[in-house]
């Protein structure tokens, strides 16, 4: 357990410092029931890890504690608006989990019918995996097994006839 432990709190600590290098303000924290908290990094004081669980000291004295076997995931970024999904810089790509080890998924929304391209690169800007789907109007979901890539940061590109957004992950 306390390996566990360790290793979250790695995998925790290098997200925040990576997600530092874009000015990200906010952690959210989603839970497998859905549930979801964003957390400004300006009222947090202190992470600890114990016992298989993530508690967040705030600022004003309150606690949060988080059983690490109910986090689906934990996202780094901006708060400027949740819409059902979290919808990051008003971006309509999100990928999760965040780390990833396995399997990325990616979601994105789409205001109309057509392809769009997926490149998936690595921080010397090397395309190492490119796909076409073709999208409908709304919500679409992609999976890519990513368990083969090295460790390290990675950024997802999305592109169709009007638009490109690139979201950074990191694969552990």
């Amino acid at each position: 357990m306390r390996q566990k432990s360790i290793k979250w709190c790695s995998i925790i600590c290098l997200c925040l410092v990576l997600s530092g290098l874009q000015a990200q303000n906010t952690m959210f924290i989603n839970e497998k029931s859905g549930a979801q908290t964003s957390l400004a990094f300006t009222n947090i004081d202190k992470l600890t890890f114990t016992a298989g669980s993530m508690t967040v000291n705030k600022k004003d004295g309150s606690t949060g504690v988080y059983a690490l076997n109910n986090i689906r995931y934990l996202n780094f970024g901006y708060t400027t608006g949740i819409h059902g999904v979290l919808d990051l810089r008003n971006n309509e790509l999100l990928l999760f989990p965040n780390p990833v080890k396995d399997q990325l998924h990616i979601q994105y929304k789409s205001e109309t019918t057509g392809d769009v391209q997926f490149q998936i690169m690595n921080v010397q800007g090397k395309i190492i995996y490119q796909q076409t789907h073709r999208s409908l109007y709304g919500t679409n979901d992609i999976y890519i097994h990513v368990a083969g890539f090295d460790f390290g940061v990675y950024f997802c590109r999305l592109m169709n006839a009007t638009k490109i957004e690139t979201t950074k992950f990191i694969k552990y």
